[in-house]
């Protein structure tokens, strides 16, 4: 029989309608995930492999949690008291390409239907957790972009992939992508010259749009989507640069459809 050990916890994380805390017993050491029912101070436990906590991220509406360790892959719904294992598919999805966790704290769609999660080997990616789907629209977006802009998209390393940002606005996510354009003397010999393009993209990675800056094509900025869809913002290092009347075109650059990982297949292509 388990004996619960909920000493040095580290990693505390408060449901969005304040009900629930979720909490890794031995903080940074391996442990296992808790679930603490605020007015009854209930604990319970959700899993039973001990091992290092990589991320947790609930849904904001609060009615089921995202649990990631280094062994298991989790998705609790606490009012029903249920967790479903889902650790087979994301193994299958990314666990097999990744040295070390991926980034998916607090990054639901705001419409609630997707997590994203972020990773060099794989890029953005949308994940439907129940069921199991996943869009990686990162990747696939670089490949297609490469044939069209006859540009190699840069890379930290050969093998990876842009990020996804969440908008507010629903149905669309945002990359940024820089395009390498040539290369000049640096202190190291040879660097790279770099445009950064900036992209809005649909949630089934089927529509793009190229978002250009209003008063500085080529220069470092990021921009969003104001929640109803009708401005975009600007900015530059956190400061606000312009803004501007915005207007979801009904046809955008369409191309081949992203193809989705589903339990059945699993991995990320």
């Amino acid at each position: 029989m388990r004996q619960n050990d909920y000493r040095g916890n580290y990693h505390d994380y408060v449901s969005p309608t304040g009900e629930y805390v979720v909490f890794m017993s031995q903080g940074y050491s391996d442990g296992f995930f808790y679930l603490l029912n605020v007015q009854t101070r209930e604990v319970i436990p959700l899993n039973d492999k001990t091992a290092r906590c990589q991320g947790v991220s609930w849904k904001p509406d609060g009615s089921s949690v995202f649990l990631l360790s280094g062994k298991e892959a989790l998705l609790h719904y606490p009012k029903e008291g249920r967790t479903k294992d889902i650790s087979d598919d994301y193994d299958n999805s990314f666990r097999r390409y990744l040295k070390y966790g991926p980034s998916i704290d607090a990054l639901w769609t705001p419409d609630e239907e997707y997590i994203v999660i972020n990773s060099s080997k794989t890029g953005g990616c949308l994940v439907h957790p129940d069921p199991w789907q996943v869009v990686a629209i990162g990747k696939r977006l670089v490949n297609h972009l490469e044939g069209l802009e006859h540009r190699r998209v840069y890379r930290d390393a050969p093998d990876s992939y842009p990020y996804l940002l969440v908008q507010p606005y629903p149905g669309w996510v945002s990359l940024c992508i820089r395009f390498v354009t040539g290369k000049k003397p640096n202190l190291q010999g040879r660097g790279r010259l770099m445009e950064a393009r900036n992209y809005l993209v649909d949630y089934k990675g089927k529509r793009f749009l190229p978002m250009d800056s209003l008063d500085s094509p080529d220069d470092i900025w990021t921009f969003t989507i104001t929640p109803d869809g009708q401005k975009r913002v600007y900015f530059k290092h956190s400061i606000f640069l312009d803004e501007a009347s915005f207007h979801l075109p009904v046809k955008t650059i369409n191309y081949v459809p992203l193809k989705s990982s589903s339990n059945r297949k699993g991995k990320v292509k």
